[in-house]
């Protein structure tokens, strides 16, 4: 396989809960590095090398290469570590017959190799040839048997990337084999090169088995680039295949796609109901009644918002979210009394907890609401610390951004990114920056 193409990473649209978001957009969320010096990534190759530093390394020893990618903030990456990568007999194997390479896709030289390895989930393995071709992918974890014996077929060229792709080439109108080497992209996240071999099948077959996983993937691809596209591969996966396996995420995607391509949120609120009475959105319930009743709030229809919201309570009491913006609706729908004695109890409530308070805080940033009392609960805080914290700083300068004093704000920002480690909170942070930044015309 050549690699070839620039590489726009793949989002993952899994909505999380707002308070993950808030906690992202003030850089909350701790992480620790990792390192080829520790157990058990003992013997991998250390981080910071480039393509043809990894390319010469594996020629000069004629071995496999075993590119690991992984993020410090993957947890399904640190099982796989502790519980495979440690095993005697998997390391023994690994050592004799691969050079393994540690690479943080968000570090380094990592986010390169990720682009150029078509990289789109964590953990991945890429397996080379000494001579730099890919021979396959593995992703995800396994226990350390299974993931034992794959990698023994790989090097033995079992059912590997490399010959699927071969097999193709040999015969490019051979449907099984495009169906083969189509799926095998799709497994591992690369829309990239599956792209062509779908729209080809598309064209050709008209009443494949397949046909709603080919129509996610090429989702996938035109997710960032044209999403206008993507959205009708969706929305024919919603009227063609309801009982998709993955219905609810096709439901959850392309309420992403309506909210940042439509103005008017109805068409999102008609699109989680549709779902919802067709019993088709079931685990993601509580965050489709939630955004139901958000969007609710930008049409300002405040009572189809609380009825919503009471909705999202009902399945799961004790969310901080949900009273916080009942609270909002409440005074708009000329509750005015009884929405603030509410703001004023989830106040108290957080008064002994700082991390609830920074909860608090980080949620009403989110949603845009409560803005002015937000910075003033901020603020005792930001004096106590002296401004010696990063998400403390950055959380106020968000805050003084939101509330008009974006230059301001906006230098707060930088210097809190800028003490900030290399990983996700600060692509977040620099992300929001950069938003900013062009708001006031400095990029």
């Amino acid at each position: 396989m050549k690699v070839t193409g620039k590489h726009k990473a793949i989002k993952k649209v899994l909505l999380h809960s707002l308070v993950l978001i808030a906690f992202l957009a003030f850089g909350l969320l701790a992480q620790e590095p990792k390192s080829a010096e520790t157990s058990p990534l003992q013997n991998f190759q250390g981080m910071g090398k480039t393509n043809a530093q990894i390319l010469a390394i594996l020629g000069q020893e004629n071995k496999l290469g075993f590119l690991y990618f992984t993020t410090d903030w993957c947890g399904v990456c640190e099982g796989l570590e502790k519980e495979t990568f440690s095993d005697p007999a998997f390391r023994q194997f690994l050592l004799a017959h691969f050079i393994p390479f540690l690479i943080n896709a968000e570090k380094n030289t990592g986010p390169d190799l990720n682009g150029l390895y078509h990289v789109g989930a964590y953990p991945t393995v890429v397996i080379l040839s000494p001579r730099g071709l890919i021979i396959d992918k593995i992703i995800g974890y396994d226990k350390p048997e299974p993931y034992l014996k794959r990698l023994k077929e790989v090097a033995n060229g079992i059912d590997t990337l490399e010959r699927l792709e071969s097999d193709y080439e040999a015969d490019p109108g051979n449907e099984a084999k495009a169906i083969a080497l189509a799926n095998r992209y799709l497994s591992s996240y690369d829309y990239i090169n599956a792209k062509p071999i779908l729209e080809k099948l598309l064209q050709t077959s008209k009443n494949l088995k397949e046909m709603p996983d080919f129509l996610f993937g090429l989702a996938q691809y035109y997710y960032d680039k044209e999403p206008h596209k993507a959205a009708l591969f969706l929305e024919q996966i919603i009227r063609k295949f309801p009982q998709y396996p993955d219905i609810e995420g096709v439901y959850r995607q392309l309420g992403v796609i309506y909210a940042e391509m439509e103005k008017e949120p109805r068409k999102r609120i008609e699109l989680f109901e549709d779902g919802i009475n067709k019993g088709l959105i079931k685990d993601y319930l509580i965050n489709a009644r939630f955004t139901e009743a958000y969007d609710s709030v930008l049409l300002k229809e405040w009572n189809n918002a609380l009825s919503y919201l009471d909705k999202s309570a009902a399945y799961a009491p004790g969310l901080p979210f949900v009273p916080l913006l009942r609270s909002y609706c409440l005074t708009q729908a000329g509750r005015e009394k009884e929405g603030r004695a509410l703001l004023d109890k989830l106040y108290s409530e957080s008064s002994h907890n700082h991390q609830k308070r920074f909860e608090l805080i980080g949620v009403c940033a989110e949603l845009k609401i409560y803005l002015k009392e937000a910075l003033a609960w901020l603020e005792p805080i930001v004096a106590q610390d002296g401004g010696k914290t990063n998400d403390v700083l950055y959380g106020y300068g968000r805050l003084l951004v939101l509330n008009g004093e974006k230059r301001r704000g906006l230098e707060i920002m930088e210097r809190a990114a800028a003490m900030t480690p290399e990983g996700q909170v600060r692509i977040v942070m620099n992300r929001k920056i950069a938003e900013i930044r062009k708001e006031l015309g400095k990029d």
